[in-house]
């Protein structure tokens, strides 16, 4: 559905953080087994090497509240960033109020040591996915039914639950990196957009936009009238303001041409080096 590409990431400082960048129109295959209360249309992938080629990327919810570490660590190889409806996890976790706590409930049982929240999570895990998505504000009625089958099926395989739980546990290392930043005065440099839901948690609970403003440089955004499922209660808003900021970038800057990777991407150079808008790369 929109102009980003998946890729992987991967960095010797942290050797176990997995980024999640990409986003797809359809549920989760059995390969990644992602559930949609952290990956509401948005995938989640990872690999031992990084691509060399910039690319502008779009994440959700607490993996995107992660995801940007990527950014300041390697700016080169992210173009673009694309959030959505979620502010820096280290300002998540340090603001919780009781509101918060209660509406992300998951984040504090998912981070429980194993094997608790696994087992009950596989003693009905059906009823874990129409439960946590249908306690947001739209209910169900954004999601198909073959949407949630596909979900349903994804988070009953063996060891799905698992890897739910490590990925929402690996916040503990996470928030170092995050306060060994703030300390050092590390911010991103990346372009980025942050969109939220004007009917969710993170409009009522926090300020999106001050808070990402304080751990990056150059942050611009809005409320788009939805809840915490963005891309699936509001999908063309947020195809229009995803499209206009990835293509805003239509030559590459000096000393990045890149092969393209798509007929429709916004870094449009070829391997000839000279771009569509008619600039040579230097």
């Amino acid at each position: 559905m929109m102009c980003t590409k998946r890729r992987r990431c991967h960095s010797p400082r942290r050797p176990s953080a997995q980024c999640r960048l990409g986003t797809s129109a359809t549920p989760p295959s059995s390969s990644s087994a992602a559930s949609p209360d952290v990956r509401s249309g948005t995938s989640t992938r990872c690999s031992s090497a990084a691509r060399s080629t910039p690319t502008p990327n779009t994440a959700n919810t607490a993996n995107a509240a992660r995801q940007p570490w990527c950014t300041p660590t390697h700016p080169e190889r992210v173009g673009r960033l694309v959030l959505l409806d979620v502010a820096p996890t280290l300002a998540m976790y340090g603001q919780t109020s009781q509101d918060f706590a209660t509406a992300y409930w998951h984040w504090f049982f998912l981070i429980q040591p194993a094997p608790l929240p696994e087992r009950l999570i596989e003693a009905d895990p059906a009823a874990y996915v129409r439960e946590v998505i249908g306690r947001r504000g739209a209910g169900l009625a954004p999601f198909t039914e073959s949407a949630l089958a596909e979900y349903e099926r994804c988070i009953a395989l063996p060891g799905a639950a698992h890897g739910l739980c490590e990925d929402y546990r690996a916040a503990g290392i996470d928030l170092d990196h995050d306060r060994a930043d703030r300390d050092a005065q590390r911010r991103m440099r990346t372009p980025t957009l942050v969109l939220w839901g004007r009917d969710g948690v993170i409009e009522r609970c926090f300020r999106p936009l001050d808070e990402w403003r304080r751990v990056a440089t150059d942050v611009r955004g809005e409320a788009l009238p939805c809840g915490h499922y963005v891309a699936e209660e509001t999908p063309r808003r947020l195809l229009e303001r995803v499209d206009a900021f990835l293509g805003e970038d239509r030559a590459c800057p000096p000393g990045r041409c890149i092969e393209s990777w798509s007929t429709t991407t916004p870094w449009p150079c070829s391997t000839t080096r000279t771009c569509c808008c008619s600039a040579t790369c230097t």
